[in-house]
């Protein structure tokens, strides 16, 4: 019996193992897994020629998924999802392009010449020519590889300026943490640089943006895409989308994106809304590095030539509400909060409360010789006992005392740092007395005191 195919089944029959067998080529040529194991717990895998599927559990019974778009005209982020208990996965946002504004300024050449490094401190360089780039990203392909119990995805590759680099994403195996890392590098000397990053969408697709503010209230703003960005002040340093199906956060790493300042004021290093400085076009949120600090010097980072400088933040994908996924934030640096250790007590030093000062200013606008109103127990003792500070050294007088004050001035305020200290310390938490005057030793020093010494 003969057989004559409908016109077409050949050619269709024939042509879709081909069609994949390209497909996979395609994408051999596109991402590069030589260096990828699975044994990382972390299944990454082509989603056809053009996309790559990250997948990993998150917690017990909970994994999150990440799709990457390597389409030049589409966002980089196809998607996030979360499941439970291996269920269907739940997509919590769609369509995200990572986004990343670099600013560079010059460091002074003569004072680097002549060896001058502690000067870096003070420089002003937001007074001084400098520029802003937006983070480009140039060439989608991609670099698998593994260390341990994570794997990164390394996108190259992007420029800002004279910088030059990669996007990295790095996951970690029963961790619900994503560190998405622009890591560039420049052949200019004397650069020094800030940058604000985050998530942005032409069309985001989540109800609200939810966070806590200074004081650690909860807040919420719905999400619309004209809304005109704004910096916010915020707890925790994160900002977090909410959608219908879960939620996902962006903040950073505590420890490696705050310039040190003499003050530790808010600035407010979050940001959401639309047109955020040099950000592509679309509604976005994330983190920020304001260039004028306090508006007197703020020590930006130095980039040395040709070193890798790491310009990163967490994303955190979540199937909870947006309070919800904030405490899953907080629970990384254990609600701000220093955990007790057995048998230690937790210790700081070098904090310019000038409270001496303050209570003897008062005492006067009183008229009182006692503990003037309103500092029975001052604010910074509560924060220090809130964080579970156990001993806390001060360093008065920084900006109080000169070589031109005389000895009949200078005796009540010792007597005052010494009595204050006494009076604000218990069984529980530790007030000990220290200055830094900033005289006769030259440079800054701070002393500290065994007991009560009155010079």
């Amino acid at each position: 019996m003969n057989f004559t195919p409908a016109p077409g089944h050949f050619f269709t029959k024939a042509l879709l193992p081909l069609l994949c067998l390209a497909g996979n080529i395609f994408a051999q040529d596109k991402f590069d897994f030589t260096a990828y194991q699975t044994t990382s717990g972390i299944n990454v895998a082509a989603d056809g020629a053009d996309a790559l599927r990250i997948s990993w559990p998150t917690a017990k019974s909970k994994s999150a998924e990440m799709i990457l778009d390597f389409r030049a005209s589409q966002p980089l982020i196809r998607s996030f999802g979360v499941s439970e208990n291996d269920g269907p996965v739940k997509t919590v946002a769609t369509q995200l392009d990572p986004v990343t504004t670099l600013t560079v300024g010059e460091r002074d050449a003569k004072k680097a010449a002549e060896g001058f490094q502690e000067m870096v401190f003070f420089e002003k360089l937001w007074q001084q020519p400098h520029q802003s780039f937006a983070v480009t990203l140039t060439n989608r392909t991609a670099r698998i590889s593994s260390e341990g119990s994570r794997t990164t995805v390394s996108v190259g590759g992007v420029s800002a300026g004279s910088f030059t680099g990669e996007l990295q994403f790095t996951f970690y195996r029963n961790s619900p943490l994503i560190r998405a890392d622009t890591v560039i590098h420049t052949h200019e000397k004397l650069r020094a640089i800030l940058y604000d990053t985050g998530l942005s969408s032409a069309a985001p697709d989540w109800n609200k943006m939810v966070w806590a503010d200074a004081l650690g209230k909860l807040q919420s703003a719905a999400v619309a895409s004209n809304t005109p960005a704004k910096p916010v002040a915020v707890k925790f340093r994160a900002l977090i989308a909410e959608s219908r199906n879960g939620s996902l956060a962006v903040f950073p790493a505590p420890h490696q994106y705050f310039y040190p300042l003499d003050f530790a004021d808010n600035f407010k290093f979050t940001w959401f809304g639309s047109g955020y400085r040099e950000m592509p076009a679309g509604f976005g949120f994330g983190i920020r590095q304001p260039l004028d600090g306090d508006q007197r010097w703020v020590p930006w980072f130095d980039a040395p030539t040709e070193t890798a400088q790491h310009l990163g933040v967490f994303y955190l994908v979540s199937s909870a509400s947006g309070e919800a996924a904030l405490k899953a934030v907080a629970r990384f640096t254990h609600g701000d909060r220093y955990e007790k250790l057995p048998g230690y007590k937790t210790f700081t030093s070098h904090y310019h409360i000038e409270h001496t000062l303050d209570f003897l200013n008062r005492q006067k606008k009183q008229h009182t010789n006692g503990v003037p109103q309103g500092l029975e127990k001052p604010g910074f003792v509560e924060k220090f006992e809130d964080a579970g500070v156990n001993i806390v050294h001060l360093a008065e007088f920084h900006q109080g005392w000169t070589p031109s004050q005389k000895t009949a001035e200078r005796l009540p305020m010792l007597k005052t740092l010494f009595g204050e200290c006494a009076r604000l310390s218990n069984d529980k938490f530790l007030l000990l007395p220290g200055e830094e005057p900033n005289v006769h030793l030259g440079g800054h020093w701070l002393a500290f005191f065994p007991k009560p010494v009155f010079w």
